[in-house]
C-alpha cells in the first residue's frame, strides 16, 4: 500500500511540475547533480535540483560503467536529454560518454575513480 501511495504522490508531483512549466518556469523537468565515484563503490550524487518527480538511484555496473536509474521509470513517451554541464579533463586521457532513456542515464568512462563532483543534468521534455 505504501508503494502505491508513493507512486500516486510522484505522479501528482510530476503533473504539478508539468502544469507549472517545470522547474523555475522552464518548459522541462530537470535533475542536476554532482557525481562522485571511487574504486569499486557505487557513485554518490549531491543533488542540486530534482523536479522529475522520481528518485535517481546510482549504481556501478562494472569498470567505468555507471547507471542512474529512475525510480519509478518515466513514461515511455518521455523525451529524455542528458547534458554534461561542463567538460572536465580526465587523468590519462580518459573519455566519457553519456546516454539516457525513460529508465535512467548511463555514464561510461575509461576507468573507475574518474568522477569527482562531475556535473550532470537530465532534462525531460513533455510530449508536445
Amino acid at each position: 500500500m505504501n508503494l502505491l501511495r508513493k507512486m500516486i504522490e510522484n505522479l501528482r508531483n510530476r503533473v504539478k511540475a508539468l502544469e507549472s512549466g517545470g522547474g523555475g518556469g522552464v518548459p522541462y523537468l530537470t535533475y542536476v547533480a554532482e557525481i562522485d565515484q571511487s574504486g569499486t563503490a557505487n557513485p554518490t550524487a549531491l543533488v542540486r535540483e530534482n523536479t522529475l518527480g522520481v528518485d535517481v538511484v546510482w549504481t556501478r555496473g562494472g569498470v567505468g560503467s555507471y547507471t542512474g536509474a529512475f525510480t519509478p521509470a518515466l513514461d515511455p513517451g518521455a523525451k529524455v536529454w542528458p547534458r554534461i554541464l561542463e567538460v572536465q579533463p580526465f587523468p590519462g586521457g580518459a573519455e566519457l560518454y553519456a546516454e539516457a532513456g525513460n529508465s535512467g542515464i548511463n555514464i561510461y568512462v575509461t576507468g573507475d575513480s574518474q568522477l569527482y563532483r562531475y556535473p550532470v543534468e537530465i532534462r525531460i521534455y513533455p510530449d508536445a
